[in-house]
């Protein structure tokens, strides 16, 4: 519905993650990179948990020249995937936080219409997800999570157990 808002052309697609990691290679092998020394699946888990932080290649430090690589890297992806018109799942929800800072009107389309916010497994939630929570839950929304600190059993891919006291707090 909100393509253009969220600065994607009308038809764009979904990587999968097999699509993804297939696009990172090819932008690995343009960019001349060795994937010895940077293997493919790496180089995708640190462009997904950029994302996941709600950062973009622009907004890193480059303190040394392997994670110099790594940022140009993501850099190349994005605009491959540009290019493409194409997006990943993790770029789904940084896309939409960008939209609704960019854009109040439509954030307040949707606080009003998701009143109520349930959200199961939450111990599983990342930044970025969490960042996507507080976002569509306005003040008065009710929200609420289920989630167990001792199941946390996603902290390989961003999840940040850490939510559950962020939200206790944001949430009293």
């Amino acid at each position: 519905l909100h393509a253009e808002e969220a600065g994607l052309p009308k038809g764009f697609q979904i990587l999968d993650s097999e699509d993804q990691r297939r696009l990172v290679k090819r932008v690995m092998r343009d960019a001349g990179v060795d994937d010895k020394r940077y293997p493919v699946r790496q180089v995708q888990g640190y462009i997904n948990a950029r994302k996941d932080e709600g950062r973009r290649a622009g907004e890193l430090d480059t303190d040394d020249a392997y994670t110099a690589t790594l940022v140009e890297l993501y850099g190349a992806y994005d605009a491959a995937c540009r290019s493409a018109g194409v997006v990943d799942f993790p770029e789904l929800l940084l896309r939409c936080c960008e939209m609704w800072r960019a854009h109040p009107e439509l954030l307040d389309h949707y606080r009003r219409r998701f009143r109520h916010v349930l959200i199961d497994e939450f111990q599983d939630t990342n930044g970025i997800q969490y960042d996507w929570l507080r976002l569509i839950a306005a003040e008065d929304a009710d929200v609420f999570v289920v989630g167990d600190d001792d199941q946390s059993i996603y902290g390989w891919r961003g999840a940040r157990v850490e939510n559950l006291q962020r939200y206790q707090r944001d949430y009293p």
